[in-house]
């Protein structure tokens, strides 16, 4: 897991020093966050853009040249105020003094810096090949003492249990966290209408499909987990969805895979006997790709970019796991004692952010090992 170190500098004729900075950080093992180069437009002002990028970061890098640059309303440099806003979260900081003449505020600034990082590393570069070994090195010595925490596999097993032990339908768990262990989300915006909203359309967006307009919902808060839950019987067909949101922005997700098609004498019969793989894979799809479009929302700065995850069937019974069944007038059984969930995956997934985006594979690789492990 590389940490994340911000580039603060002035940007216009600058640019080659920028691009060394970021070389130099890959090499020294983080991932560099430059705010103008790498982030996509949105409704945040740049001032706002570039302080929470400061926050997505693991540490600061400063890197002051000939120019101070632009001066905000505040009247302090805008990588002032970045490097404020470091100071602040407790970033460590890292300052790069170019060596040339300075105007005024460039001057200025460098010497506040000069004041105040002590016990920060502080070099000198004359090139963009010398700043860029400089940061690598400096990258690789403070890298390890970030100490970033892993959320740990047995916190997703942990959460991979039903939340309704009487539904009469099969239901998909899945739970899915960010890999690296922090706080995500304020609870406070659990309370908020705005996020509350946000929570319900991307459920029911039609690239999500998780939720259905068709049936009522509850959002309640239980131990600072937001539960986004739709329970309904139709007069067609069943559509159950829980989410729990927390925090540490893992997700819980449970949804219905029986009862999923209008029900005929045949269809109630194969939905009582038989779990389609297709059923398995189209809800955990919609699962994902609700995971993914809420961190775009809430982790713009991509801070998070590998996911843990697994997934399991509650209340599966004697029906079979099958691809593509066909009613019919009998259907085998498993043969099984209780109805322990069935887990898919031995050990929890480790995944990428662009699986959230593109989760048909994943979602297939679930239903597989559902089906396999179902006759094992």
């Amino acid at each position: 897991m590389k940490p994340r170190f911000f580039i603060s500098s002035v940007v216009e004729g600058f640019g080659n020093y920028r691009d060394a900075a970021r070389q130099g950080v890959a090499e020294g093992g983080g991932a560099a966050v430059l705010v103008n180069e790498d982030m996509s437009p949105s409704d945040s002002s740049p001032r706002n853009a570039c302080l929470d990028g400061v926050a997505s970061a693991d540490a600061y890098i400063g890197i002051i040249g000939s120019r101070g640059g632009w001066t905000t309303p505040s009247g302090k440099l805008a990588t002032e105020e970045e490097y404020e806003h470091a100071i602040l979260l407790g970033k460590p900081v890292l300052v790069f003094l170019q060596e040339t003449g300075r105007d005024a505020d460039a001057d200025r600034f460098a010497e506040r810096l000069s004041s105040y990082t002590s016990g920060h590393l502080r070099s000198t570069f004359a090139s963009p090949a010398d700043l860029r070994s400089q940061i690598a090195a400096a990258v690789q010595r403070l890298a390890p003492s970030l100490g970033l925490p892993l959320t740990s596999e047995s916190e997703i097993t942990s959460h991979l249990k039903p939340s309704n032990r009487y539904s009469q339908e099969t239901r998909l768990g899945l739970v899915i966290g960010p890999e690296r262990q922090e706080d995500v989300i304020d609870p406070v915006q659990f309370d908020d209408r705005a996020f509350r909203d946000l929570v319900m359309r991307v459920g029911h967006d039609s690239s999500v499909a998780l939720l259905d307009y068709g049936f009522p919902k509850d959002q309640t808060i239980v131990q600072n987990v937001l539960i986004t839950e739709q329970r309904g019987s139709g007069r067609d067909y069943v559509s159950e969805a829980r989410i729990e949101i927390s925090e540490s922005g893992i997700i819980v997700f449970e949804g219905n895979v029986t009862g999923r098609t209008p029900r005929t004498s045949s269809a109630d019969l194969l939905a009582t006997m038989v779990v389609a793989e297709e059923d398995i894979e189209a809800v955990a799809a919609s699962m994902f790709r609700f995971y993914g479009r809420l961190f775009d929302e809430i982790d713009t700065y991509q801070r998070h970019e590998s996911f843990v995850l697994n997934s399991a069937l509650y209340g599966l019974g004697y029906r079979t796991i099958m691809r593509n069944p066909k009613p019919r007038h009998s259907h085998p059984v498993r043969m099984v004692s209780g109805d322990v969930p069935l887990v898919a995956f031995e050990r929890p997934r480790r995944i990428p952010r662009a699986i959230l985006r593109a989760p048909d594979d994943e979602a297939r690789r679930i239903a597989t090992m559902l089906g396999r492990n179902s006759v094992g």
